[in-house]
């Protein structure tokens, strides 16, 4: 099975790693846009706003 794009969310290190097809892997931290590329063609958004909030001390 080949699938051409997949996003692993790590919401506790804020951070997301991209899978494709055929490339490397590429890690995205929260202020980084996360893309559909052409899986899902003109998604786009602030990985920060799909993270859950934090809370500093």
């Amino acid at each position: 099975m080949n699938v051409p794009l997949i996003w692993v969310v790590y919401p506790d290190s804020r951070k997301v790693r991209v899978f494709r097809h055929n490339r490397p892997i590429t890690e995205l931290h929260e202020d980084d846009e996360l893309s559909g590329e052409d899986v899902i063609p003109g998604f786009r958004c602030r990985l920060r706003d799909i993270l859950p909030t934090t809370t500093e001390s």
